[in-house]
């Protein structure tokens, strides 16, 4: 499993461990996914790069679905719209 070692709230090294070994890196958190770099920030949990959340590809792709969702209903919309006023 991958970690984050964080010094002062910020990623300094990025390491692989086994779980049960963890607690002898009192500083790794682990990374679950998120493609975290040297150097982000960590704060209540979340990281962060240069002020914005990190997120893992399924939270970007679901972010992506949510703006096409929308852009889809807004086309419908202005159509229904636009049929409305022949």
């Amino acid at each position: 499993m991958d970690y984050a070692l964080i010094e002062n709230g910020q990623v300094v090294n990025l390491i692989s461990l086994h779980p049960d070994n963890a607690a002898d890196f009192p500083s790794a958190v682990p990374l679950n996914g998120v493609p975290v770099q040297i150097g982000d920030t960590l704060e209540n949990g979340v990281f962060y790069r240069n002020g914005e959340p990190v997120l893992t590809v399924l939270e970007e792709m679901y972010g992506q679905m949510a703006e096409l969702d929308e852009a889809l209903l807004e086309v419908q919309y202005q159509q229904l719209i636009g049929g409305l006023e022949e």
